[in-house]
C-alpha cells in the first residue's frame, strides 16, 4: 500500500500554527508563564482568611471528606491485601508482596478527589513521568462514570421527595 504524501503546511493553516509551535523551544515556557498568570488571577479573587472565617464547617467537612477518601483508598489497596495475603500464606505457604504500590494509590486517591489534572500535576511533580498518561486516563474516566451515577442518584433523591 502506497503512503499518501504529507498536507502541505501551506494549505492546511492549523498544521502551519502546529508546526511552528512544536518548533518553538520556548512555548512551554512561555505556556507555563502563562498558567502561572491565570492561577495568580484566579486566586487574587479569593481569600482563604474569609473562607475560614465565613465557613469553618465547610472547610472542615472538606477535610474529613478528603483524608476519609485516602484512609479508606490506602486501607482497602494497601492493609486489607497484606492481611489477606498473610492469611492464605499460612494456609497454603504461598509469598510475596500484596497490595497495590503507594504511588498508586496516593495518585487514585488524588485523581477521584482533584481530578486529572492536579493528579497529572502530582505525577509531574514527584517525577512519576510514566504515571501522568495513566493520571488523565483514570481522572477523565473517573468524571465519566461519575456523571452518570450522580445524574441516577438525583433522580432517585428526587423522586423521594415529591
Amino acid at each position: 500500500a502506497k503512503t499518501p504524501p504529507p498536507p502541505d503546511p501551506e494549505t492546511v493553516p492549523s498544521l502551519a500554527a502546529a508546526q511552528d509551535i512544536a518548533a518553538d523551544a520556548d512555548a512551554g515556557i512561555r505556556a507555563a508563564a502563562l498558567l502561572q498568570v491565570f492561577f495568580a488571577a484566579v486566586g487574587a479573587a479569593g481569600s482563604v482568611a474569609a473562607v475560614l472565617g465565613s465557613a469553618p464547617s465547610l472547610f472542615a467537612f472538606c477535610g474529613i471528606q478528603i483524608f476519609g477518601h485516602l484512609g479508606i483508598v490506602l486501607l482497602v489497596g494497601r492493609v486489607i491485601p497484606k492481611l489477606l495475603a498473610r492469611l492464605l500464606k499460612r494456609e497454603r505457604g504461598g509469598g510475596g508482596e500484596a497490595g497495590f504500590a503507594l504511588r498508586d494509590l496516593l495518585l487514585a486517591s488524588n485523581a477521584n478527589v482533584g481530578g486529572p489534572t492536579t493528579a497529572a500535576g502530582m505525577a509531574a511533580a514527584k517525577g512519576w513521568r510514566s504515571s501522568v498518561v495513566p493520571c488523565v486516563l483514570v481522572g477523565t474516566l473517573g468524571y465519566a462514570t461519575a456523571t452518570f451515577v450522580a445524574l441516577l442518584l438525583g433522580q432517585g433523591v428526587l423522586k423521594g421527595m415529591r
